[in-house]
Parts: structure tokens; C-alpha cells; sequence
């Protein structure tokens, strides 16, 4: 069934620039369209800066884009009535949990957002699936790991019970050992939930660790798709066929790939 349909999206900002000066208007993304089933994993895939995140908060409904039409099971972005089936898993954990709230009350927004009870043994329960316990609770965000606040984050954004989860970059602040590791939770607790994923990343091995295929960004154009074997043979831009001879080159997913 047909989750997400991003239709013909343009995105123009302009730059007020200094003293008044105005810079002309800048294109961010041009023309790009996708579609994810539901409980399908994706791939947004492409160099830092060439729009990902932006199209990304679109999706969200953080920013309206230009031109174009978002549409979530059939109905626009702008036109959903209550909170979006949608979370977002950023890529700055520390700014992402409040400093001031405890591990249980950041948890409890999560159930607040789907209308769950939020009793002590679901918060338990919840930490468990991510890999914490509960003695984590009663903790403050300053007073745990830079992987243990995404593991929390992730915690928050499942508890919400979204039918799509959007994680932008969610490792880039994290070492590989603990990187590896939420790459597999997300995956498998994705999957085992039947909730689609968009994973947002410039690295094709992060990226083949969570999804089945890819959309490849450069500039703000969508320049190539398909599943990991069809842009491995046949990748349709230089761009992607670089990006796929390196991670070959590398030896980090020719088994995934």
C-alpha cells in the first residue's frame, strides 16, 4: 500500500544577505519525486548539502516547500487534521532531548503523541526494546552517552507509534562501534513494527544496513533510483556510479550489496 507520494517538490529560499542587500533567490531542490509503501525501508542518498534534509522536513511538515504536493496515505501534508503519523530521528542528539527533562518524561511524549498509556512498565518496556534499562529512567540527557541519548531518541520516536520513521544522519555523531549498533536496532525494530523508514545519509554503507533500495540526490535533483543491485550495474549518473565503485572498492558492503 502506498505510504508516502512526493510529487514535483521545489524548494526556493532567499537570503536577506546583510544591510539590506537581498541575495537572489537560491534553489534548493528541483522537481524531486518519490514514493514509499508502507513498511517499506528507503534510501534518501547524496552529498551533505544537496537537499536531503530539507526535502526530509518537508515530508515532516517542518517546511513548506514551493511547489509540489506531499501526500501521506492519499492526503496532503497540509491538509492533515491533528499530528502527522510521522517522526523524525535527528542527527543531533544532545540538542533533540530536552536537558531538563528526565529519560522518563522524554519518553512520555512519545506516548502522549500516540495516545498510549505511559505507565512505569511501558517506559520500562520501551527502553528494554532499545537496548536500555530501566534504571535509565530517572537519569538526565547530561548524564548519559552520546549512544545512549539516541537510543532514548529512537525510544521516543517508536513510542509515538508512527507509521514512518525519518532518521537524518542518525549516526554521524556517533563512533562506528555504536553506530553499527543503532544502524541494526533501527532496522530490526522497524521492521518487526511494519513501519516505514527513510534513512537520510550521505553514506552508502550506513544506508545498505537499513534499507533495500535508494534515491540518489546531487544538487537538488533526484539523478538516479532503484534497489542496491540495479544502481550497482546499471546506475544511471557518474555520481552513483563513483559513490558505488568506492563502496565496492572499500569492502564495507559488497556482501549487503
Amino acid at each position: 500500500m502506498l505510504l508516502l507520494e512526493v510529487d514535483n517538490i521545489r524548494v526556493i529560499t532567499e537570503d536577506s544577505g546583510v544591510l539590506l542587500r537581498r541575495h537572489p533567490p537560491r534553489v534548493i531542490l528541483e522537481d524531486v519525486s518519490l514514493t514509499l509503501n508502507a513498511g517499506e525501508s528507503l534510501a534518501l542518498l547524496g552529498e551533505s548539502g544537496g537537499g536531503k534534509t530539507t526535502l526530509a522536513r518537508c515530508i515532516a511538515g517542518l517546511h513548506v516547500p514551493s511547489q509540489g504536493v506531499i501526500r501521506l496515505e492519499g492526503k496532503e501534508v497540509a491538509e492533515w487534521r491533528g499530528a502527522l503519523p510521522v517522526q523524525m530521528l535527528f542527527q543531533n542528539h544532545t540538542a533533540s532531548l530536552d536537558p531538563m527533562m528526565s529519560v522518563a518524561e522524554i519518553l512520555q511524549e512519545g506516548f502522549e503523541a500516540s495516545g498510549a498509556p505511559a505507565s512505569g512498565e511501558a517506559l520500562a518496556v520501551s527502553l528494554a526494546e532499545v537496548g536500555l534499562g530501566e534504571g535509565m529512567l530517572d537519569r538526565f540527557p547530561g548524564q548519559l552517552s552520546g549512544g545512549e541519548r539516541q537510543r532514548v531518541a529512537l525510544a521516543r520516536v517508536l513510542a509515538a507509534r508512527p507509521k514512518l520513521v525519518i532518521a537524518d544522519e542518525p549516526t554521524s555523531a556517533l563512533d562506528r562501534l555504536n553506530a553499527d549498533s543503532l544502524l541494526a536496532l533501527l532496522h530490526a525494530l522497524t521492521t518487526e513494527r511494519r513501519v516505514a523508514l527513510l534513512h537520510v545519509t550521505h553514506d552508502l554503507s550506513a544506508a545498505a544496513r537499513t534499507c533495500r533500495r535508494a534515491v540518489v540526490i546531487q544538487g537538488g535533483r533526484v539523478v538516479d533510483e532503484g534497489d542496491w543491485k540495479t544502481l550497482r550495474t546499471s546506475a544511471a549518473h557518474p555520481a552513483t556510479r563513483m559513490l558505488m565503485a568506492a563502496a565496492m572498492r572499500s569492502g564495507e558492503i559488497a556482501s549487503t550489496i
